[in-house]
């Protein structure tokens, strides 16, 4: 018998896994700073930060500059023009260099991070997820919080009509990052096209078969303020909103591009969307329960298609297909949903 004896004072630490943050911004400057601070105090974890800037005029750009003399660790890509801020993450998807990195997380420019987001979505990738997201905790100017949950079970078909929360909150796998990556590449108009790249990212993996796990845990303080793309989506304002979009199709026809990008087609719930006919909009009603996670949001939407189809039957001899696509450059939430 050979008694292996280790001196522990001669091993070597495990090397830090490194972690790619894609980090978008426009007109920031006011909240930047702490999000940058939040990021790169991650604890065990190695991280690099790829910033795209869509056009600010409020020195956002002058001062990430700064920093990037300070900390060697940030990158900053020339300043673009996107009009929208899922092109802007578009942009960072093709273009930013994640040589080196095991993960590659998202990030808006207005969270408080906590300091083991990272480690513990590394810790739930490295169990054999390949896509993380987490619910959060919503902040307001008045001293308000609240849990923003979106951790409820996965269904059949939930990625085709939601994301899984906000994309801040997301980590992914490098390899089938890179993948998706190069589905982005292929797919570019119609993944323009799609005004939340959080929902295209969390239906590709969901598409391809990758495990993704949502975490109850809420990993970031996000704030709510008049400024920022998405907000927590919370009150009947919002909720009214998303309804009269949706009854006039504008999240329908964002179905139909993330379709085209994640190659599904050929799902059942996007043949029966892409007819229009009313008989298959009232089809595609009896099926929420698999389309939406909440019970509150499956019923909305079949409500929804219900009306849909009310309004098909008063419109009879106009073509088949959905009506309205939004045209033209707008500031959009980046956590879509029907």
């Amino acid at each position: 018998m050979v008694m292996l004896i280790v001196n522990q004072d001669s091993l070597q630490p495990a090397p830090e896994p490194t972690v790619t943050v894609l980090l978008a911004t426009h007109n920031g400057l006011g909240f930047v700073g702490s999000q940058r601070s939040s990021i790169l105090q991650q604890s065990g974890i190695k991280v690099r930060v790829v910033v795209s800037d869509d056009a600010s005029t409020d020195g956002t750009v002058e001062w990430l500059k700064q920093k990037v003399e300070e900390d060697e660790g940030v990158t900053v890509l020339p300043a673009g023009s996107f009009g929208l801020a899922a092109k802007n993450f578009y942009r960072l998807i093709v273009e930013a260099d994640i040589g080196g990195s095991s993960y590659v997380a998202f990030s808006d420019q207005d969270e408080l991070w906590k300091p083991d987001k990272l480690s513990r979505a590394v810790r739930t990738l490295v169990a054999g997820s390949r896509g993380y997201s987490s619910d959060v905790l919503a902040f307001y100017p008045d001293g308000r919080e609240a849990k923003v949950v979106k951790s409820q079970p996965r269904l059949e078909w939930d990625y085709l009509f939601s994301s899984a929360g906000p994309g801040c909150t997301y980590v992914v796998d490098a390899q089938p990052f890179a993948e998706f990556r190069s589905a982005v590449q292929q797919h570019w108009d119609a993944a323009c096209r799609a005004e939340h790249h959080d929902w295209l990212i969390y239906s590709w993996f969901r598409d391809q078969g990758y495990a993704w796990a949502i975490d109850p845990w809420p990993s970031m303080r996000y704030r709510q303020h008049d400024q920022n793309v998405l907000g927590a989506n919370v009150g009947w304002r919002a909720k009214y909103g998303r309804v009269m979009q949706t009854l006039h199709g504008g999240p329908f026809e964002q179905v139909q591009d993330l379709a085209e990008v994640v190659g599904a087609k050929h799902e059942l719930p996007i043949r029966l969307l892409e007819s229009g006919r009313r008989l298959d909009l009232i089809r595609l009603s009896a099926r929420v329960m698999n389309l939406r996670r909440t019970k509150t949001d499956a019923l909305g939407l079949g409500a929804i298609l219900l009306a849909r189809a009310a309004l098909r039957a008063n419109r009879a001899g106009r073509p088949a297909g959905l009506m309205g696509r939004v045209h033209g450059h707008k500031r959009v939430p980046a956590g879509g949903h029907v």
